[in-house]
């Protein structure tokens, strides 16, 4: 599990310095580990960083994608953190 956690700061230092590949790799990375140790949390709030970075590279549908898997994990686990994702997909979509 902490493999995940470390994944995920990596992410999140990546993209507030701007390095988005990083952040991309680095989230979709402990996504995916998060994902094959079934700590779902840790899945949902990696899929929530991993959509922020791909709207900072313009990827917007792509980062609707993932918040909207985040979303789904943080509904099933009726996890506070479900508000900040749905927020991401209102802003998105108030911008289409």
């Amino acid at each position: 599990m902490r493999r995940g956690y470390t994944l995920t700061w990596h992410g999140s230092a990546h993209l507030r310095a701007g390095h988005l590949n990083e952040a991309v790799s680095a989230y979709r990375e402990a996504s995916e580990h998060c994902r094959g140790i079934g700590h779902r949390a840790g899945e949902a709030v990696s899929l929530n960083g991993l959509g922020c970075a791909l709207q900072a590279s313009g990827d917007v549908e792509r980062a609707r994608e993932f918040w909207q898997r985040s979303l789904a994990i943080f509904e099933d686990l009726a996890h506070p953190e479900a508000e900040t994702v749905r927020s991401h997909l209102t802003a998105l979509d108030a911008e289409i």
